[in-house]
């Protein structure tokens, strides 16, 4: 459903945060979301914000993830948008990024 390596990559530089990413990884793996919503029944702290996008909180609110989500009709498909620590996601959310930022 998202692709690992970018996640990986950003846990990897981070230290300790690598059992965060590898389970918020799993969990999305063992997932079958059908709809946005679906999204909270996994990750009940999710945001669906506007622009087909959704906010998970890692770690207790330690990191953020934006991702973009896409529903094809066999699959549901998130997209690594922005990835970071939750200070930098409160600058980000005070300039409105989190809407459309798409670098991670």
């Amino acid at each position: 459903m998202i692709a690992p390596r970018n996640v990986t990559e950003f846990a990897e530089k981070h230290a300790g945060s690598m059992p965060l990413f590898k389970k918020f990884l799993e969990d999305i793996d063992e997932s079958e979301w059908d709809r946005p919503n679906d999204i909270k029944t996994t990750f009940s702290s999710a945001d669906l914000i506007g622009d087909s996008r959704v906010i998970f909180d890692v770690g207790g609110n330690t990191y953020r993830v934006i991702c973009k989500y896409v529903v094809k009709s066999t699959e549901f498909v998130l997209y690594l948008k922005w990835i970071g620590k939750h200070d930098a996601y409160t600058k980000l959310c005070k300039k409105g990024g989190q809407f459309t930022i798409d670098h991670y």
